[in-house]
């Protein structure tokens, strides 16, 4: 991570539709960046080293699209 291509593997290996596939980690430098870099969905969660005043000095590529202080939030994401 964040290299692209390994995301070319995963979506081509797993038939992953990206814009329905969510990247869940807790850094905004790997993990998001990851995701976004793939067009997948991403999720930062608070339990790492990034908390809510560096995603408020991320740029674009480090954003993510939605911030959590649980994994266990990303479940009233999918029913929605």
């Amino acid at each position: 991570k964040p290299c692209v291509d390994l995301a070319h593997v995963l979506i081509d290996s797993h038939s992953l539709n990206p814009s329905r596939t969510m990247m869940v980690g807790d850094r905004l430098n790997t993990d998001v960046r990851f995701g976004n870099n793939a067009g997948f969905k991403t999720m930062l969660v608070l339990t790492g080293c990034h908390g809510l005043s560096d995603v408020e000095k991320a740029d674009m590529n480090d954003f993510p699209d939605y911030v959590s202080n649980s994994f266990a939030d990303i479940f009233s994401l999918i029913i929605a």
